[in-house]
């Protein structure tokens, strides 16, 4: 909807109220643009926003990402609009499929990776797969889970992004 100056006091009103219900643009941008790998980035080739699972309605909160450099490496990213809090933990995981077999997967804690997402922070990302011979398929998952309860608050894979 697009809000005109001067417009109807009814308009007026139901532009004031999409824009206070309205998910923050700077929020889904900062988290939307993002495929970082240290001090890297790579684009996204594949991605889905995480939405809680018990307040899907209130938006997303972050975002799961199949990325890819120029070398044709691939890693699993995700990040969330605000920082996690002391209760609450999260995870990257990468998955990929050869010629229709045998699936590998990492995840942000293997090796080469930063380590899961903490409290205080928002972001993490796998190690790199290369993707460069043969015919791949690639798939991440994020999840978020509470450290106190151990349930998982949150869960949602991007489509498979095949090379």
């Amino acid at each position: 909807m697009k809000c005109i100056p001067g417009a109807s006091a009814v308009l007026a009103l139901v532009c004031s109220a999409v824009t206070l219900i309205a998910p923050s643009a700077s929020a889904q941008t900062l988290v939307a643009s993002t495929c970082q790998f240290g001090n890297d980035t790579g684009r996204i080739v594949a991605s889905a926003y995480i939405y809680r699972n018990d307040a899907p309605e209130l938006g997303s909160v972050g975002r799961i990402a199949v990325c890819r450099d120029d070398a044709h490496n691939y890693w699993g990213y995700v990040g969330f609009a605000e920082k996690l809090t002391a209760s609450q933990w999260a995870q990257a995981t990468l998955y990929r499929q050869r010629d229709g077999s045998t699936t590998t997967s990492i995840n942000c804690d293997s090796s080469g990776g930063n380590g899961k997402v903490m409290p205080n922070q928002r972001v993490c990302w796998t190690p790199k797969f290369t993707g460069l011979s043969g015919r791949y398929t690639f798939l991440a998952k994020g999840e978020m889970y509470s450290s106190h309860t151990g349930n998982r608050l949150a869960l949602e894979t991007t489509g498979e992004f095949t090379r």
